[in-house]
């Protein structure tokens, strides 16, 4: 499996090699030149998903038909999950998207539950910290 994302001038080739560091319980497999297909197993369980990579090879969506929805805790929904992000920043030396979202994709349409918005990031922390969010 072999994704390139051009960045700039140069190409970034993600393959088995790359990706198998993550986590080997994951196999890739490529769908397009921005597109991924991650397949996660664990024992009996397994979980698939594809990622979307934009032309600087930076993550922008990650979609997956594995998940179910609960209002209840009793009744449970199978629906197309996303997380859609954007706006990418430097943070202690690392550039991650500054915003994502959760998103369910049910038939009444899509419903965004949770968005989220990076001011700032500590790695490695000693200390739980915890700021409220400004309204």
């Amino acid at each position: 499996m072999q994704l390139i994302c051009p960045s700039g001038r140069h190409y970034r080739s993600y393959s088995n090699d790359n990706f198998g560091s993550i986590d080997r319980n994951i196999q890739w497999e490529s769908m397009d030149s921005l597109t991924v297909k991650a397949k996660y197993t664990n024992k009996s369980n397994v979980i698939t998903a594809l990622l979307y990579f934009n032309k600087k090879g930076e993550l922008i969506n990650f979609i997956s038909n594995d998940r179910y929805q609960s209002a209840d805790g009793k009744t449970y929904n199978n629906y197309k999950w996303s997380t859609p992000v954007r706006d990418y920043k430097g943070f202690a030396g690392r550039r991650i998207p500054a915003y994502g979202e959760a998103v369910w994709h049910t038939p009444e349409g899509y419903f965004s539950y949770a968005s989220f918005h990076i001011k700032e990031i500590e790695y490695n922390c000693k200390k739980y910290k915890y700021t409220m969010p400004d309204n």
